[in-house]
């Protein structure tokens, strides 16, 4: 079992939530896992709430494969601000 590193949701200016660490991170070091609905985006389900998202601003979405999706929008932790730019 991994301890999720220190971190805190901060509200930036201008680009939405973000991300911080209360203390230096070594590289690689494990922050924490993404968690939320995991849906297949080639169900009706899935394609429903991918136009969904379309039509929206913020979405907290990560691909896990080439058509499964993690969905932290309702049911997701921290891990959905960390920057994935």
């Amino acid at each position: 079992m991994y301890q999720y590193s220190n971190v805190y949701p901060v509200k930036t200016k201008n680009k939405g939530w973000g991300l911080c660490a209360g203390e230096p991170l070594k590289k690689g070091v494990f922050v924490m896992e993404y968690v939320g609905e995991i849906f297949s985006t080639e169900t009706e389900f899935g394609q429903k709430r991918m136009e969904m998202y379309a039509k929206s601003n913020v979405s907290y979405l990560m691909k896990s494969s080439a058509s499964e999706v993690i969905d932290a929008t309702e049911y997701g932790n921290m891990a959905r601000f960390i920057n994935h730019s």
